[in-house]
C-alpha cells in the first residue's frame, strides 16, 4: 500500500455495500481483516472524526481531505495558476 492510491484501495475494500461511503460497522469489519478490533463506540468515534458533513459516514472525499490536510502555500499556488490559465475572463 503506497500513499494515497493504496489508501483509496483500502477505503474501497471497506465499502461493502458499494455506496462509496464507510459507516462505523463497515469500518469495524474492515479493521478486523487486519486483526484490529474496536468496540462499536470506538468505530463510531473514528468515523465522526472524519465525517465533516455529519451524515454518519465517511466518503472517499472526506477521507482523502482529512489525510492530505489543507493546501499548503506551494500547492495553493499551483491551483491558482491552473485556475487563472483556465478562467480567461
Amino acid at each position: 500500500m503506497f500513499g494515497i492510491r493504496g489508501l483509496t484501495k483500502l477505503f474501497k475494500s471497506f465499502d461493502k455495500n458499494g455506496n462509496k461511503k464507510i459507516d462505523p460497522e463497515e469500518f469495524s469489519w474492515g479493521l478486523k481483516n487486519f486483526d484490529i478490533f474496536l468496540s462499536d463506540e470506538e468505530s463510531k468515534a473514528v468515523i465522526e472524526a472524519f465525517d465533516t458533513n455529519r451524515d454518519g459516514t465517511v466518503s472517499i472525499d472526506e477521507f482523502i481531505t482529512a489525510i492530505r490536510g489543507d493546501l499548503n502555500s506551494y500547492r495553493l499556488s499551483f491551483v491558482e495558476k491552473a485556475y487563472n490559465k483556465l478562467d480567461v475572463n
